[in-house]
């Protein structure tokens, strides 16, 4: 199993891990016809980055110069996304379409929880305004017991999406994932 990983800024202590390895190297010599019929493999790529970087790029590179060959299947998510990779397309031009893929959903993410985190400061601000006795606040109309509740909440909705798009994996994805593969023939 490869696992690729981005840096991440806070660091986690590891408690448990378990290693997985398989050998995925091909026959020194064989024909290219041979390895169609006789060997089909599908890859599992999963990226869950909280930055895209040089890194994951190396990464890439690395992997689908290496071991990845034309009658190859594979198969990557991203962002619980399943990303459709067309087969049969040169290495080169599916290596530039992941790479910018990868970088759009990642984009698009990080827009996302960076919006999220605004909001809440600008609701955390309204709060400490309101606390402060501020009765221009937005929450001015509100006792301070529902203005804490009300910022309260909204922290709440913002971390939850966070910890599904960064912490949490899609279980009921991963497990439709799981049955899909164990359907395609050949070496996973």
């Amino acid at each position: 199993m490869l696992v690729f990983s981005a840096k991440h800024p806070a660091q986690q202590q590891i408690t448990d891990f378990e290693v997985r390895s398989r050998k995925i190297t091909l026959p020194s010599v064989i024909h290219q016809e041979q390895l169609q019929i006789e060997r089909k493999r599908l890859f599992l790529l999963i990226f869950n980055t909280f930055d895209y970087n040089e890194n994951v790029d190396e990464a890439i590179d690395y992997f689908l110069m290496n071991y990845f060959t034309d009658g190859d299947r594979l198969i990557i998510v991203t962002e619980n996304t399943l990303l459709d990779i067309e087969r049969g397309r040169k290495l080169s031009d599916l290596i530039v379409d992941l790479k910018k893929s990868l970088k759009k959903f990642k984009l698009i993410s990080s827009q996302v929880t960076v919006r999220d985190y605004r909001e809440l400061r600008r609701e955390a601000d309204k709060l400490l305004s309101r606390l402060r006795g501020d009765w221009n606040a937005d929450y001015a109309g509100l006792a301070w017991e529902k203005a804490i509740l009300r910022f309260y909440e909204n922290y709440l909705r913002i971390f939850v999406d966070y910890r599904k798009q960064y912490l949490l994996p899609n279980l009921e994805m991963y497990r439709g994932l799981i049955a899909r593969i164990k359907q395609i023939e050949g070496e996973k």
